[in-house]
């Protein structure tokens, strides 16, 4: 049984900081009266705590502690603004959010973009989500606690590739970089859902390696050249990321569908590299 106590999360914490006077007195009242109710029940003769989640109550405490003297450093403490000059920024006609996203939509490299990082996330996240049960399949007997090492070997390789990525921006077409990376990709996931041998394995730890450039490049290609219109555009882009939340869902569904075949469901990240290539060398013929 888990234990009944309450405890103020870091993003409660901020909901209380935002409140008004009033309304954040009420808040804090009715989490009181919380707290003295699981206290009660903690306290219950009839409930019974494992010792070993007290283990787990001490660190909630520590952590909740530093984060609210992060938040008190946060709320008393002014910060110099890092968006230049405000008195130029005052100056801009306020505009709405429609005319705005209307402009930036009818821009093609715009639209093809948000799609593509929308995909690119969506690959990445369901790459590491099932690097473990993917290893499981195709290595028979592999305890999960073993396989966990070949996802800490993506990660791994990750960062080797962001080493090699960043070296090569400087030297290339940021589109062409993102176009071959997004192609090495595709490549080495076909070769991950078709073998049956570690080959595949060993692919699929390499995608790892394909994808370190993938977000920044892309990122840098759909707000290019979006003058006033670039924040709202990079805030877009960002909002992409709900794919990380979509594309896992969709290999999941692709699994149970195969008999909780996992190696098959490598075909949607695999679909999604294409795309990003196909955006990476579409902005190459585009002079972008």
């Amino acid at each position: 049984m888990n234990d009944t106590r309450a405890t103020i999360h870091p993003a409660e914490l901020l909901i209380l900081l935002q409140m008004n006077t009033t309304h954040r007195g009420l808040a804090f009242t009715l989490f009181h009266h919380q707290c003295q109710i699981n206290e009660t029940i903690r306290e219950s003769p009839f409930i019974v705590v494992p010792r070993q989640n007290f283990d787990h109550i001490t660190a909630n405490l520590i952590i909740g502690s530093v984060l609210v003297v992060l938040a008190l450093v946060f709320v008393f403490i002014k910060f110099p603004s890092c968006k230049g000059a405000p008195a130029q920024q005052q100056q801009l006609p306020t505009e709405s959010m429609g005319p705005t996203l209307k402009r930036l939509f009818a821009i093609p490299r715009f639209r093809l973009g948000i799609l593509s990082q929308f995909l690119y996330v969506g690959a990445q996240v369901g790459v590491w989500s099932f690097t473990i049960r993917f290893v499981q399949l195709v290595q028979q007997g592999t305890s999960e606690h073993s396989a966990t090492y070949w996802l800490l070997a993506s990660l791994v390789i990750y960062a080797v590739g962001k080493t090699v990525a960043t070296w090569l921006m400087n030297r290339l077409n940021p589109a062409m970089l993102l176009g071959t990376f997004a192609l090495a990709a595709t490549a080495l996931l076909l070769i991950a859902v078709f073998s049956g041998s570690m080959l595949a394995v060993y692919a699929l730890i390499l995608v790892s390696f394909c994808m370190a450039p993938c977000w920044p490049t892309n990122f840098g290609l759909v707000i290019k050249g979006m003058g006033k219109d670039t924040q709202t555009a990079g805030s877009i882009v960002v909002m992409s990321i709900i794919g990380g939340a979509v594309i896992p869902l969709v290999m999941g569904i692709i699994s149970d569908m195969n008999g909780g075949n996992m190696q098959i469901a490598f075909i949607a990240p695999l679909l999604c590299f294409v795309y990003v290539a196909f955006y990476g060398f579409w902005c190459v013929r585009k002079g972008v």
